[in-house]
């Protein structure tokens, strides 16, 4: 049974296929580890009696059996955190999820992969450069890690002529300081880019204000964030470090909610947004759709035609042909190069399960 990583989503947003062939995926949420295998039984379960309703029981005791198999092996010792396990004839896995899902069971010709999305756009990931005039250091982190990527020192740069112009008369040993800050500033503004321009994750500075404030000036990375940690951090323990540079992280990640809320209230008064369901689902398919806002806690089941952008929407899960739609045009709107914003629904604009800003 392959690990999956949120790297996998392109292959799993990707994997469709016809009504003989339907995919598995399942969501389980935190539990203790002794009622892990009694979850994933039911789950597993559930699947089949969502199969049973288009196909023979001795095919769907077959294409399940990979899935029993790695429950009997592998998946009652997995961590007692959030999962999803997905399988279809090309792959079995599962991923781990550092944050909490409802139960769920979906069987249809494509993944459901709505909930990975929130994960997808949330910055999972930061980056933290801590700067001082001696030294400047780079870390990659995440919510329960931070490592270190390079270190920069200041000496590094001091070359015998700034040393012996310090010890002229003629030189202020201020004005040789701030010539110095002055390259070194902007040797971690050259070295930066080697390593942080083809992410998206915000970038947090911590050190002093000015030193901030200078730095800002000579870089472009667009995530870097607003707000710092002001000081000198440079003898710091790296668990201290982290602790204090979560909340700027979780004020990064509410800043990107507020971002593509913005958006939608320009496209608003362009009148470049739509909200009537079937309208956006038809938009989708003609790839007329920049960006889709669906509610994280909505399921919408039903049936949606890629073809036509036609719906069916019933009031539950009828069977293994029905897949929660909002995820099917979430998944659409990706492959006709769109964006996708999962929001809590209490968020989202005009209170609505699903809006969209169009292209034209």
């Amino acid at each position: 049974m392959k690990h999956l990583s949120i790297s996998d989503l392109q292959f799993l947003e990707t994997q469709t296929s016809g009504a003989h062939t339907p995919k598995v995926s399942l969501y389980l949420p935190k539990k203790a580890q002794r009622s892990r295998g009694i979850q994933v039984v039911n789950m597993l379960k559930k699947a089949e009696q969502l199969m049973l309703k288009d196909h023979e029981e001795a095919v769907v005791r077959e294409y399940m059996r990979p899935l029993w198999r790695a429950t009997d092996s592998e998946i009652n010792r997995l961590n007692t955190g959030s999962l999803a396990i997905f399988h279809s004839p090309d792959i079995t896995g599962y991923m781990s999820l550092p944050f909490e899902v409802k139960e769920m069971a979906v069987v249809s010709d494509s993944f459901h992969i709505k909930p990975l999305l929130k994960w997808l756009q949330t910055p999972h990931r930061f980056f933290l450069l801590t700067l001082s005039m001696k030294k400047a250091n780079l870390y990659r982190g995440s919510h329960t890690s931070l490592e270190r990527v390079f270190s920069l020192h200041s000496e590094e740069l001091e070359g015998p002529s700034i040393k012996e112009k310090a010890t002229t008369r003629e030189n202020k040993v201020s004005e040789i300081k701030k010539n110095l800050e002055s390259r070194f500033l902007h040797h971690v503004a050259k070295e930066l880019p080697h390593h942080v321009n083809t992410e998206s994750a915000p970038l947090i500075l911590a050190g002093v204000k000015e030193l901030q404030s200078k730095f800002r000036s000579l870089v472009n990375y667009p995530h870097l964030w607003q707000h710092g940690l002001d000081g000198n951090f440079d003898r710091l323990a790296r668990e201290k470090l982290h602790q204090l540079a979560i909340p700027l992280v979780k004020e990064a990640q509410q800043g990107s909610e507020t971002h593509y809320l913005n958006d939608y209230e320009l496209a608003q008064s362009a009148q470049k947004t739509c909200e009537n369901l079937q309208e956006i689902s038809r938009r989708i398919v003609t790839a007329e759709v920049d960006t889709l806002f669906v509610a994280e806690e909505e399921v919408l089941w039903g049936i949606f035609d890629p073809q036509t952008g036609n719906l069916r929407v019933h009031e539950n899960q009828l069977d293994s042909k029905d897949d929660d739609i909002l995820d099917d045009l979430a998944e659409w709107t990706l492959r006709k190069g769109g964006k996708v914003v999962v929001l809590p629904k209490n968020k989202m604009p005009q209170n609505k399960s699903v809006t969209a800003i169009l292209r034209w």
